[in-house]
């Protein structure tokens, strides 16, 4: 993020109303976002309307060794110091709640280090004193007001750490809609698809791709995760914390598409949907099983099937045998993957190689994520 405040951003304008009226979608998004978070809070033993939260206890078990001496941890909801030593008064009132819940609806998501979510809450703290015209009103934030925090970070910060609050300033003005709570009716018709679409059903049936679809809509409705992190989630994915709980390890992709940046990162699940997270990443897990043992024997091999013995020369209704097809239309099937073949009479005749590269072709062979064993993610070692 470029330091001058005169550049407009409009990830950073995304909370705001078009058309200048509070919009009554944020509204109420904004009063369930607080209301869930004052529900489960993911920090052992604060006290929501303290400005201050001492969260050791959540971080005992987290925190790295070159830190272990400082034992205590706290989150300071409060305003910028008026000096040297001066605690700034609470971030009160509706904006306070906003930026509490936003910290615990990150620290669910992405298990956040304490220092992490104070740089968070240092860049809101920016946003609200921008605010003040407004009554730190939330709702009216616009492009102007976040330029002129910019301005001020650019004033007051070292450029090594006003990089850093940017990033969490865009974070926070994007954050009410990009980590909108998914809609009611949403998720009352996703436990229903969980509950009702058959389990179990044969990979050949059009419904077993049914069931893996709502599966994963579950998990990401329950952990948070964006798809591209469900999608290339490792084979076996939980662990168990020293406290017990269940964690969840994920990719985070950064970049370009021909230059990512792979950051691993563990995610706490909530002790609410820890069962059904288990539940759901376990059928998954059988679900794709047949698929796993297929990347595992090309990537022993380097070729599909080679447990079949094939002829030379294959006639089309041994096709239908060898690939499983269930449909006769054998002549489509092949020049759908662009496999040369002929035809004498009227069967369809297709060489080994040939047949064996057009389905190489048709799969994807690399890995899920690139990278160095403990880093990347072969496709049989996928979920």
């Amino acid at each position: 993020m470029s330091a001058s405040p005169e550049r407009r951003r409009k990830s950073m304008a995304a909370p705001v109303c078009a058309v200048g009226v509070l919009s009554a979608n944020w509204l109420v998004n904004r009063a369930t976002l607080v209301r869930e978070a004052r529900s489960a809070v993911p920090f052992a033993g604060v006290n929501w309307d303290s400005p201050v939260w001492n969260v050791s206890e959540t971080y005992r078990y987290r925190t790295r060794g070159y830190k272990a001496d400082e034992l205590v941890q706290r989150l300071l909801f409060t305003q910028h110091s008026p000096g040297h030593r001066v605690p700034g008064a609470p971030l009160g009132g509706v904006f306070g709640d906003v930026v509490k819940a936003l910290v615990c609806m990150r620290h669910r998501q992405r298990g956040q280090s304490a220092g992490s979510h104070m740089v968070f809450v240092r860049a809101a703290r920016y946003v609200f004193d921008a605010l003040v015209e407004c009554d730190h009103d939330i709702c009216e934030l616009t492009a102007e007001h976040l330029d002129a925090a910019a301005a001020v970070v650019h004033e007051r910060e070292r450029e090594s750490t006003a990089y850093k609050v940017f990033g969490h300033m865009e974070e926070f003005a994007d954050a009410p809609q990009k980590n909108r709570l998914p809609d009611e009716d949403a998720i009352r018709a996703i436990g229903y698809l969980y509950q009702h679409i058959p389990r179990g059903a044969s990979p050949t049936e059009a419904v077993s791709g049914d069931r893996i679809m709502i599966l994963i809509a579950t998990v990401m409705v329950c952990t948070g995760l964006r798809i591209g992190e469900m999608l290339t989630l490792p084979e076996h994915p939980l662990t168990v914390g020293r406290d017990g709980s269940r964690i969840l390890r994920y990719a985070r992709l950064k970049g370009r598409a021909d230059e990512v940046c792979v950051e691993w990162e563990n995610k706490p699940l909530m002790t609410e949907t820890e069962q059904l997270v288990e539940e759901a990443l376990d059928e998954l897990h059988e679900a794709t099983e047949g698929a796993r043992q297929v990347a595992g024997s090309f990537h022993e091999t380097g070729r599909l099937l080679p447990e079949v013995r094939l002829e030379p020369e294959i006639a089309g209704p041994a096709l239908l045998a060898v690939l499983g097809l269930r449909s006769r239309a054998i002549t489509q099937f092949l020049r759908a993957r662009e496999i040369p073949f002929a035809i004498r009479g009227k069967t369809s005749y297709v060489t080994c190689d040939a047949l064996l590269q057009g389905l190489v072709r048709d799969h994807w062979t690399l890995p899920v994520i690139p990278g160095p064993p403990g880093q990347g993610v072969l496709l049989h070692e996928a979920m």
